[in-house]
């Protein structure tokens, strides 16, 4: 809450593609985390710890933080300006996830890097949203809507 910046990804171990993103996270955690927040969003499907980043992970059982920020897939990224309460961007991690089962072992496009540095820098955000590829979030009980 003290930081202006919050970065939510959405995150599961029970997901391959997802998986395949733990260094990325925790490198991005190391270069970012002291003027950013992070959060890992487990969106109820009880993901086991990620070495290190316990204290970042948050338990969406019941999906209000997916709904609340159009989260459908894992991984996806947010980053949310809070002072000014307005989502910068949502969407891939970077470009290795193709589609479901192709993950490639580099990047071309890293787009969360390029947001976390824009907003470092306070430059302008390039990309504003792209669909996120992973295993899909939910589904959640929408009886209380």
């Amino acid at each position: 809450e003290s930081k202006q910046y919050l970065c939510i990804i959405s995150y599961s171990n029970e997901c391959p593609i997802a998986k395949s993103y733990i260094k990325t996270i925790q490198n991005m955690v190391k270069r970012f985390g002291d003027t950013i927040q992070f959060c890992l969003l487990d969106p109820g499907v009880g993901s086991k710890s990620i070495g290190g980043l316990e204290s970042l992970m948050f338990h969406d059982h019941m999906g209000l933080m997916c709904k609340r920020f159009n989260i459908r897939v894992y991984p996806q990224a947010v980053v949310y300006d809070c002072l000014n309460r307005e989502v910068l961007y949502s969407g891939k991690i970077d470009d290795r996830a193709q589609k479901l089962g192709v993950v490639f072992r580099f990047a071309k496009k890293n787009h969360l890097l390029d947001v976390l540095n824009n907003v470092m820098l306070n430059e302008p955000i390039k990309t504003a949203s792209n669909e996120a590829i992973g295993c899909f979030v939910g589904p959640f009980d929408d009886e209380n809507e």
